[in-house]
């Protein structure tokens, strides 16, 4: 084998091993959202396979590099500058994000159905209306259309954070950054940091 044959064949075994992945830790923060939202008791629930990017929640970011305690209060009420909590959130906003995207629903501890962003979007290519009566003919019983992004750990691994949303037709969704903490091995939701309502 020549050099570059060598250098070639060792990135490719080399570089899969570095890109993260979604974690089973990270299905069980996925899948205790979803059983604090309410979602559990639908029929179905819709997950887009593509992860949201943490752009969807930087007014978050922005209010607490600014100490701007108003916009923190009226995202989430009852908010506290705990340090470890800060200190995930500022974490979750400086680690790079993944081009990753659910592919298994199996992995999943509860049953979900997958739609790409794509799919999910060309529902909707005529009009809102005409688009939430196909997805629901399509996934009758559903909770509407759930969105994740990467999940990130504080370094006790006690504590998480990850945006939300979630879409159920015309002026009827939300999307939240949420920090959940880790009580006697179960995730419950500590903040949730409201970024839009429609």
């Amino acid at each position: 084998m020549n050099y570059w044959t060598t250098i070639i064949t060792l990135l490719l075994f080399w570089l899969p091993s570095c890109a993260q992945t979604i974690s089973s830790e990270d299905y069980r923060v996925y899948s205790a959202i979803l059983e604090q939202d309410g979602a559990i008791k639908a029929s179905r629930i819709v997950i887009i396979q593509e992860l949201a990017t943490s752009q969807e929640s930087n007014a978050v970011n922005i209010a607490l590099k600014e100490n701007d305690l108003s916009t923190l209060n009226m995202m989430a009420h009852e908010f506290r500058f705990d340090s470890v909590s800060t200190a995930t959130i500022h974490r979750y906003f400086t680690s790079p994000s993944i081009a990753e995207k659910f592919t298994d629903a199996t992995a999943w501890p509860i049953s979900v159905n997958l739609l790409s962003k794509q799919s999910f979007e060309k529902l909707f290519r005529h009009n809102a209306g005409r688009g939430w009566k196909l997805f629901y003919q399509r996934f009758p019983g559903a909770a509407g259309a759930f969105s994740f992004s990467k999940v990130t750990y504080s370094t006790t691994g006690d504590r998480a954070v990850v945006y939300r949303a979630v879409q159920r037709g015309g002026l009827n969704g939300n999307g939240a950054l949420l920090v959940l903490e880790k009580v006697q091995n179960e995730w419950r939701l500590k903040y949730r940091f409201n970024v839009w309502y429609s």
